[in-house]
């Protein structure tokens, strides 16, 4: 059965980093988010793939994450569905 511990974002060596707010290009279909893009300080990643999607309510409202790829980097980014603030939370780079 899978487990919350085991997924990769869990264990990140630096937990104290500061979650950037970004922007993000998305396209809505059949009542699905599909981000292809994001802006992270002034530079723009386009999404190759999206590797993993999961939610997670806190409180009165739910965050949308995605880990998503772009080259060999692994990026998890989140949505707020009450403030409609795309944040990225985590920066898996290729070793």
């Amino acid at each position: 059965m899978f487990s919350n511990d085991s997924r990769w974002d869990r264990h990140t060596p630096d937990q104290s980093r500061e979650e950037d707010v970004i922007e993000v290009g998305v396209i809505f279909r059949k009542n699905k988010i599909i981000p292809t893009c994001f802006v992270w300080r002034h530079e723009k990643y386009v999404i190759e793939e999206i590797t993993y999607y999961w939610q997670e309510r806190r409180g009165g409202y739910i965050l949308h994450f995605f880990s998503v790829t772009h080259h060999s980097n692994v990026y998890q980014i989140y949505l707020h569905n009450i403030h409609m603030c795309w944040r990225l939370k985590d920066v898996c780079p290729n070793s």
